[in-house]
């Protein structure tokens, strides 16, 4: 498994075209995927009335917690890809919000939505 420190020695290039639709097409399609996955939470699920098993009862419960915190995830990462394909409409695609340097092709092809340069990304972390 590749660790973010691994790359600590690459340094960051200038997107160019190519990469830019790359990226887009690649933030739009988990954007559609993302979505998918919410509108299955937007289904509720029937756990039923039974109220006189409580194993059962805290089952559901969990599950529903679960899904709770599933969802929330799912939210945030649809957020930060929307913010990202903004930045591309915007120019600013790639760069770190908080050094404002560019941030590297091998950490945008594992996380296109990135906010920070591995650098940075490591001191929020």
């Amino acid at each position: 498994m590749t660790r973010f420190n691994d790359w600590a020695n690459f340094t960051p290039m200038t997107l160019n075209k190519k990469q830019l639709i790359e990226f887009e097409e690649l933030l739009r399609e988990n954007a559609r995927k993302t979505e998918s996955q919410l509108q299955k939470f937007e289904q509720n699920i029937d756990f039923g009335g039974d109220i006189d098993h409580f194993d059962e009862e805290a089952d559901e419960a969990e599950e529903f917690a679960n899904r709770l915190g599933l969802q929330k995830v799912l939210q945030e990462q649809l957020e930060r890809t929307y913010k990202a394909l903004e930045k591309i409409k915007k120019g600013n695609y790639g760069i770190c919000e908080k050094c404002q340097g560019e941030i590297s092709t091998k950490l945008l092809d594992i996380d296109p939505a990135t906010n920070y340069c591995l650098k940075c990304k490591q001191l929020v972390s």
